[in-house]
Order: structure tokens, then C-alpha cells, then sequence
């Protein structure tokens, strides 16, 4: 793999070289040179394409792996993630809504349903003493990308998981059961690394960057109808905030 012709190191810059690296792996990742799935060259072709020293490839290297750009495979050398699925802030969709626009197979595996008593953290928000519970690993396309463990209220959702499989939206029961339809929610986003079930359910390593998502879910009038914390896998999910200035 040859791509002289569009390194550009500035060695007069006050810009650290690893860093100048760092944004070339980027850029050729960002235009396609550099493909989801695929080895990018090893240490040894970097330092000679860049013409740095190994430390400098390291340090780059080292970074994007940091950020979720890059990723080992132990034994097998270093890779592009897997298409990133990107999140816009402004719209609030299940994970099987989602998936669908992005033409990717949602699929889900329950870990727990049922009703259960409140952990006091949900008793605070839902204000009771018994709640619904559905825990799931989310997949696209068969890949574990997060972990969601929802509650809901018992008493506004009798018999909510009856008859919940796999296959089901929970968004799409709770209008066709319930008729009720989640109108806004509020999210707290924070970087964390997964405890060791975590990594497991998700197939990574607990060096593996994750995103922690403790979601409050309303109803039009205010009243509201879910809590969940949820994990997501930080190399290939990302939040895409949209601001404007008021």
C-alpha cells in the first residue's frame, strides 16, 4: 500500500510529527482509502510511508486507538473499525427505528424481563416501588453494539412484557398495547471503560472504550415513561450533537 503522493509532514511545524501522522491516518481513513474491516500497513510501513521513527507510529498509533479510530486484534495487527454508527442528537428513535434508516438488521437478545423491585436509583426517577425491567444486547447485522436496561412504570403499563420477544420494538409495543408514544428525552453521555460482563457481552477488551447513556424518556405532557442506562460500544457508535447559538 502506497500513498506517498498524499503525505504532507511539515518538519518545520511547531505541530508535533505523531500528531501531523495522526491526521494523515485520519484523512485517509475518512476518504475511503482506508476501509472498515481492513489492517491498516504495519509499524514498520508506517515509519518508512511517514519516514518517521517507530516511536512517533506509536504514539500516533497509539492516540487513534485512544479515540476509537483505530483497534487491535491481538496476533493480527491493527484495523479500521466497522461502519460507525452516528447518532444525531435532535431526533429521538429506538435502536430498531435507528438501525432501519441506517439499512442495517437490528436484532436484540434478552437478558432479563420482568417485574422487578426498584433499584433506588429507578425508585428516585419513577417513583415506585415496582417496576418493569428489560435488559438487552442491541446487535446490528448480528455485531453487539450496546447493552440497554430499561424500566418502565407497572402502573402505567400493565402487562407491558407479557408477551415481549426478541423480535419486538418496545417503542412499537407501547403505542400498539398502550397507546402511547415517547415524545422527548433527555440523555447524560459519559466515557467510561466496561466492567468485565460488559466486555463480554459486547466481545471486546476491557481497554475498549465505551459510552455510559442514562436516558429519561417523556411523554408529551411531561409525565415520564422510561429510565434506562445503557452501554455503547465507543469504536463504532458516536453522538452527533447539533448546537445552535441563542
Amino acid at each position: 500500500m502506497s500513498l506517498r503522493d498524499d503525505i504532507a509532514l511539515d518538519r518545520d511545524s511547531a505541530v508535533p510529527l505523531y500528531f501531523q501522522v495522526e491526521n494523515l491516518i485520519k484523512k485517509y481513513i475518512e476518504s475511503g482509502k482506508w476501509k472498515g474491516g481492513e489492517k491498516i500497513p504495519s509499524e514498520q510501513e508506517l515509519c518508512k510511508m511517514f519516514d518517521v521513527s517507530r516511536n512517533t507510529v506509536r504514539k500516533a498509533i497509539s492516540d487513534l486507538i485512544e479515540e476509537g479510530i483505530l483497534y487491535i486484534e491481538h496476533g493480527k495487527g491493527t484495523f479500521v473499525p466497522h461502519k460507525m454508527f452516528n447518532h444525531p442528537s435532535e431526533r429521538l428513535l429506538g435502536f430498531s427505528e435507528e438501525m432501519k434508516r441506517k439499512n442495517v438488521s437490528p436484532g436484540a437478545k434478552i437478558l432479563k424481563k420482568g417485574l422487578v423491585d426498584a433499584p433506588p436509583f429507578v425508585k428516585e426517577v419513577l417513583k415506585g416501588n415496582e417496576v418493569f425491567n428489560l435488559k438487552r444486547l442491541r446487535l446490528a447485522n448480528d455485531k453487539p453494539i450496546a447493552i440497554e436496561d430499561a424500566y418502565l412504570p407497572k402502573e402505567k403499563f400493565p402487562g407491558l412484557l407479557a408477551d415481549f420477544t426478541e423480535k419486538d420494538s418496545l417503542y412499537e409495543t407501547l403505542k400498539l398495547k398502550f397507546g402511547v408514544q415517547p415524545y422527548y428525552a433527555t440523555e447524560t453521555i459519559e466515557a467510561d471503560l466496561p466492567a468485565e460482563e460488559e466486555a463480554k457481552l459486547l466481545k471486546i477488551t476491557t481497554s475498549k472504550p465505551i459510552l455510559r447513556i442514562e436516558r429519561r424518556t417523556f411523554v408529551k405532557s411531561g409525565e415520564i415513561i422510561e429510565f434506562v442506562k445503557a452501554v455503547y460500544r465507543a469504536d463504532i457508535y458516536r453522538i452527533t450533537l447539533n448546537l445552535r447559538r441563542i
